[in-house]
């Protein structure tokens, strides 16, 4: 169980430093940059089975002044 929490809290991770990227890669140099803000990054998903459905909402928000932009997102 803990190598499947483990693995799930990796994605997730991997997930939103994917989005970050994303986000930085579009901020054009002439303006003031989209700054991502994500409520809560890092989520323990405790113990699960396997196939077992696994839903968490993440908070999302732009608290800079661009235009932010979130072109893809894929589970874990």
């Amino acid at each position: 169980m803990n190598r499947r929490r483990h693995i799930a809290t990796t994605l997730v991770t991997g997930l939103l430093l994917l989005v970050f990227l994303s986000v930085a890669c579009l901020a054009k140099k002439d303006e003031k940059p989209p700054e991502l803000y994500i409520e809560k990054p890092s989520v323990d998903l405790g113990e699960f089975m396997e196939g077992e459905d696994i839903e968490y909402t993440f908070t999302v928000s732009n608290r800079g002044e661009g235009e932010l932009h979130i072109l893809n997102v894929r589970p874990g």
